[in-house]
């Protein structure tokens, strides 16, 4: 199950659209093994926690260019890792301009380590600060 620290659970369950299209961005395009299990578990704890999923699908070095249709998800997620690793991938796919018009629920997954956390705040500060223009 997901954590219900800081009502973060709650708010995921408000804002949920049902039989979501979640799209997960690795913090390490080339650790296959690492992205599939991060998949996995979040499959299972998505449901389990009262949040219904169509479909979840990893972004890693496979099939990097699905970013290209990330407007077709409903829910994004920014996998945590090493930080200049993730910073690297996140560049190379362009995820900052992909995320300009993007509508649907955006969740930071922070790897909390006293080694990332400065990095984190920098990351997540560089990747959701922009104007997000909803008419």
């Amino acid at each position: 199950k997901l954590s219900t620290e800081n009502g973060l659970l709650a708010s995921l369950q408000e804002h949920w659209k049902n039989k979501a299209r979640v799209l997960i961005i690795s913090s390490d395009e080339n650790d296959i093994v690492k992205n599939d299990g991060f998949r996995d578990i979040f499959a299972a704890a998505f449901p389990m926690s009262g949040l219904s999923v169509e479909e979840m699908v990893i972004c890693d070095r496979r099939n990097e260019n699905i970013v290209d249709r990330i407007a077709e998800y409903d829910a994004v997620i920014l996998a945590g890792g090493h930080v200049p690793t993730q910073n690297k991938f996140f560049r190379k796919i362009q995820l900052k301009e992909h995320l300009k018009d993007f509508d649907g629920i955006i969740i930071l997954e922070i790897k909390n380590t006293d080694e990332n956390i400065v990095e984190s705040k920098k990351m997540i500060q560089e990747y959701t600060n922009f104007d997000k223009r909803r008419n």
